[in-house]
């Protein structure tokens, strides 16, 4: 976990499950990034969980003993001492069916991205919206992602090859979809602006659902679910 998040200094909560998960036989644990009105990626559960994870982005759970674990952002420390906290809360959600699991392909995953890129830039030149002009496109989101991450993603060693760069995929393009709506205010008319921020949203939508779905592919293959990780 702190891996994930190496700039916060303080973090808390129930991280206790991840040993009791491994003890109880769970070897991976899986990702969601769900969002307002498209929860597909993650656990059924309660009304209370899905709205966290809802609000927070994102969650990780456990898929045969039905667990979640979701992010809140906080403060620690008293005046003048405060430091950024990333506190892990506890929720109870449904075992994820295998199939479901199983169903999940880097190859569908990566066609999807491709897809998807191709169709937002064909109609974002429709619209003559050019929400990264004057520098590319592709340097913008490294730009961003390297002073996010530190320019590794907080990714683990071992990731095959194949997982790696979908994963890379999903994270520049939902990267991209940000900083266009992000820039949102350089449009040329308001129905522009609205189109573009329709069909932006669109394409980061996407994007995190493949990020989800990449990221759980991956953390499947290195528990040792997948014997093929090139599908």
């Amino acid at each position: 976990m702190a891996l994930a998040a190496p700039d916060v200094p303080c973090h808390g909560g129930r991280l206790d499950c991840l040993r009791i998960w491994r003890s109880m036989g769970e070897q991976a644990i899986l990702v969601a990034l769900p969002r307002p009105g498209d929860t597909t990626t993650m656990p059924r559960g309660s009304a209370e969980f899905v709205d966290a994870a809802t609000d927070a982005g994102e969650c990780v759970y456990v898929a045969g003993m039905g667990a979640a674990l979701v992010p809140r952002w906080g403060y620690a420390g008293g005046p003048g001492e405060r430091s950024q906290m990333l506190t892990w809360e506890l929720h109870d959600c449904e075992p994820v069916p295998v199939h479901r699991l199983d169903s999940l392909s880097l190859r569908e995953i990566d066609t999807t991205l491709r897809l998807e890129l191709s169709a937002a830039i064909a109609d974002l030149e429709a619209l003559h919206a050019h929400p990264w002009a004057g520098r590319g496109l592709r340097e913008l989101a490294d730009a961003r992602m390297g002073a996010e991450t530190g320019g590794t993603l907080g990714l683990p060693d071992g990731l095959p090859p194949r997982a790696l760069r979908s994963i890379a995929l999903a994270s520049t393009l939902a990267t991209v979809a940000d900083l266009g709506l992000e820039q949102l205010p350089d449009a040329p008319s308001l129905a522009v602006t609205a189109a573009r921020a329709d069909r932006l949203r669109r394409l980061q939508a996407v994007a995190d659902t493949s990020l989800a779905d990449a990221t759980c592919v991956a953390a499947m293959s290195m528990a040792g679910w997948r014997s093929r990780i090139n599908d």
